[in-house]
């Protein structure tokens, strides 16, 4: 009897979770899910589990009922409550990097080094060069005042794109490549630097066209501004929002 009570006291403290790095704990790890556009978001505490998987569906995850666990120092692995487990793979100050469903997963406690992250693993450079890259093509179909206001009146539908300085989601890298491939089978497409945009440009459009809003915000946010145009006329505006890294739905006719 009292060798069983030393083996499982031995176990317990083998398999305590005090052997866990306390800079792992009580930390939102996050990881960009570059197939919807939205964060994952892993947490573990002293004693309990959360993984958020957000998405566009409010449908519950695979992970919603793991509460708890026990952690094996031995192999690195958080045993879940629900069945399932986690295996730390790396970990540093900053980056969390575990094998989760026979998958490699790699977490940052910033969440724009995860999407700078993702960003270079999938398209093999880094956001700043891919922006670099393909910036030429904004050289190409840029307008100046006069241009632009003489756009608006065009019996043709016409885009503009309007992409300003508060422009830092991954759509604004994302939608170079949109910009350039709609380019080659849309003549009417241009592009206004925000930075030469003044409040007496915004209220001559605004003549030509009352749905011009007037803040000058409305033009330089976080997302690509797009606007259709003809005949003294908006036909349609909207932020180009794509989903993760897929933008497909504005290549050609869509854009």
């Amino acid at each position: 009897m009292l060798i069983t009570l030393f083996i499982v006291i031995a176990y317990l403290f083998r398999y305590s979770t005090t052997t866990i790095n306390k800079d792992l704990l009580n930390t939102k790890w996050y990881r960009y899910n570059n197939t919807n556009g939205y964060y994952d978001v892993l947490e573990f505490s002293e004693n309990n589990f959360k993984y958020y998987k957000a998405d566009n569906t409010n449908n519950p995850n695979e992970y919603d009922n793991c509460k708890n666990y026990i952690y094996n120092k031995v192999s690195k692995t958080f045993n879940l409550d629900c069945g399932k487990s986690i295996k730390i793979v790396n970990y540093n100050n900053d980056k969390l990097e575990i094998e989760l469903d026979e998958k490699n997963l790699t977490f940052f406690k910033d969440i724009e080094n995860s999407v700078n992250y993702e960003f270079e693993l999938t398209f093999g450079k880094s956001m700043v060069d891919y922006k670099k890259e393909k910036s030429q093509i904004l050289e190409t179909i840029k307008i100046n005042e006069q241009k632009l206001l003489e756009v608006l009146k065009e019996n043709e539908y016409s885009k503009i794109i309007f992409i300003g300085d508060k422009c830092t989601s991954v759509d604004c890298a994302l939608s170079l490549d949109i910009i350039e491939k709609n380019n080659t089978q849309t003549v009417n497409m241009y592009y206004f630097d925000y930075s030469d945009l003044t409040n007496d440009l915004i209220s001559k459009m605004n003549l030509i066209d009352s749905k011009l809003l007037n803040d000058i915000n409305f033009y330089n946010g976080i997302y690509p501004r797009v606007i259709i145009a003809k005949n003294n006329k908006i036909v349609d505006t909207y932020e180009l929002k794509c989903l993760g890294f897929n933008c497909n739905k504005y290549i050609i006719n869509e854009f």
